[in-house]
């Protein structure tokens, strides 16, 4: 049996997640998460990679999962070399597959071992990567007994902001991908929960963050916030309230959008 891939990424957990589909195309991989240079955002080192090293070791293409203080060596596969051609608007999972030269399939790609069986919307929402536009208390009006996933300080900004949601405390990324894999429909901003659940392959509604749309599956069940006439969409679908325009001129990204009194509808 020829020995796996050994992959590496210094990515954030949303970069990481999405580094599977190419994982999952490799075949076998030993997967290395390492440190990213001083002055960084932020490192997976210690809690962070011990967080989402359960979520990885279960998937079936991935043999074992490792923390390293080395320097991507000549033969491992170099995901976070794709941030040198970083390319705004491109799906994350796909610049990261090019970057090692491997063609993917963005079908669903995480296997999640004893789903929490609750059938009730999750959400997520990180303090960035907001759309002001986003029809949070609408949908919230449909989505009801809603639990909440993430930090205790993200749970208080969104009650804060919104609504009341059960907060549910997850020890890992596992854990998370537990709870989301139970949810009978989620909802979240361009973070770590929304590729979990896209890589599920539940039903998903993402608050999308106009400035830098990486975060795009083109996909029935998924459904996105790029434009006013997709927020029309989602409110008529999930809650018959539209209330945006556009000009029909408007693209996805760099939009200007209004408020104004929703249109009646007849029938």
């Amino acid at each position: 049996m020829d020995e796996p891939t050994t992959v590496f990424s210094t990515g954030d957990q949303g970069d990481i997640i999405a580094t599977l589909p190419a994982a999952r195309a490799l075949g076998r991989c030993r997967y290395l998460i390492g440190w990213k240079p001083q002055g960084a955002r932020e490192t997976m080192r210690g809690s962070r990679f011990l967080a989402i090293k359960p979520l990885l070791e279960v998937q079936p293409y991935i043999e074992s999962v490792a923390w390293t203080e080395a320097l991507p060596a000549y033969n491992w596969k170099d995901f976070s070399s794709f941030r040198n051609r970083y390319q705004p608007h491109r799906n994350l999972a796909v610049q990261q597959a090019e970057a090692i030269g491997v063609q993917i399939s963005l079908d669903p790609w995480l296997t999640i071992p004893n789903p929490t069986q609750h059938n009730r919307p999750v959400i997520a929402r990180t303090h960035r990567y907001h759309n002001s536009l986003f029809p949070w208390r609408k949908l919230l009006s449909v989505f009801t007994s809603p639990i909440f996933v993430g930090l205790p300080n993200e749970h208080k900004t969104f009650t804060d902001s919104y609504s009341d949601a059960e907060f549910v405390e997850t020890k890992d990324m596992l854990e998370l991908a537990r709870v989301i894999a139970g949810a009978s429909i989620v909802l979240s901003n361009q973070t770590a929960a929304w590729w979990i659940a896209a890589g599920i392959g539940k039903p998903t509604i993402q608050e999308s963050y106009l400035t830098d749309l990486n975060s795009v599956i083109e996909r029935p069940n998924l459904f996105y916030s790029r434009s006013a006439s997709e927020i029309n969409e989602l409110l008529w679908k999930f809650a018959s309230k539209p209330c945006l325009t556009e000009s029909k001129d408007t693209q996805h990204v760099g939009i200007g959008l209004s408020i104004q009194t929703a249109p009646s509808r007849s029938g």
